[in-house]
């Protein structure tokens, strides 16, 4: 995620949704005294989270829980005085979800980047915490093939931004981590251990590169992830991959010696 502050893990997230999921279940009237068994939670991150999963619920056909559980959000931000935030999370998590729809249907950066330069502004470490924290709350509501088709689709978004050459390479390379954080979930080392490792090693990529943050705490990192795929990319069954890898690994470990 961004930073230390804002991150939000995957336990945070399943969190909020145990909260949501009580707020739903209440009976009228106790809502308050709810969250107020929270005080922990009680944050922006719990806001942004009631209102995606009212998004959600809502393409379900769930309108009146929907609606109940968006008055709350309304009712919470007020409190915690986040509202004028409101309309500047809904365009984003308007634009980020066409957007994917866009990668859904063609992924092809000649017609993302056009997209994507045309929303400069909205390309911030705000739509990579949303980009994060709305995948890792949709994917366990979702069926097995629908969760896998938009981890796919999540991923092709990373692959974009990491490549993407306008915006601020920085905040490029924070919306891609996100990405590969969030689908690392998802396409995980037992069931999907090719797309695990090439997932690894696009995030060692961009912790190499990334900007932002303490720079020996990113190159821990990468080489963390290199030698995650290398559980994987075995010299005798990815020869190439392996080959790759070990190369990249052996540059990022000098870089990190060069450091102290």
């Amino acid at each position: 995620m961004t930073n230390n502050n804002t991150q939000m893990n995957e336990e945070r997230i399943e969190a909020y949704l145990r909260v949501i999921q009580e707020l739903l279940g209440c009976e009228n009237g106790q809502e308050a005294e709810t969250l107020n068994s929270y005080p922990d939670l009680l944050d922006a991150g719990l806001v942004q989270t009631m209102e995606m999963v009212a998004v959600r619920i809502a393409e379900d056909g769930n309108e009146d829980a929907a609606v109940f559980l968006q008055e709350i959000a309304v009712q919470l931000a007020e409190v915690l005085d986040l509202s004028s935030s409101e309309g500047l999370s809904s365009e984003y998590f308007n634009f980020l979800g066409e957007l994917l729809q866009a990668i859904s249907e063609n992924p092809d950066p000649e017609i993302i980047y056009p997209i994507l330069q045309a929303n400069e502004e909205k390309l911030d470490p705000i739509l990579a915490e949303l980009l994060q924290s709305w995948a890792l709350a949709t994917f366990p509501e979702t069926e097995i093939e629908e969760g896998l088709a938009l981890a796919g689709v999540i991923g092709n978004f990373s692959n974009l931004m990491q490549q993407f050459p306008g915006g601020d390479r920085g905040n490029n390379l924070e919306i891609a981590i996100a990405g590969y954080e969030a689908i690392s979930t998802i396409f995980d080392r037992d069931n999907f251990p090719d797309i695990w490792a090439g997932t690894q090693n696009n995030l060692a990529a961009a912790y190499g590169d990334r900007i932002y943050f303490d720079r020996q705490e990113n190159l821990d990192r990468a080489v963390a992830c290199y030698e995650n795929a290398l559980q994987v990319y075995s010299l005798t069954e990815f020869p190439e991959e392996w080959a790759k890898t070990q190369k990249n690994l052996a540059i990022t470990q000098e870089a990190r010696a060069n450091l102290k």
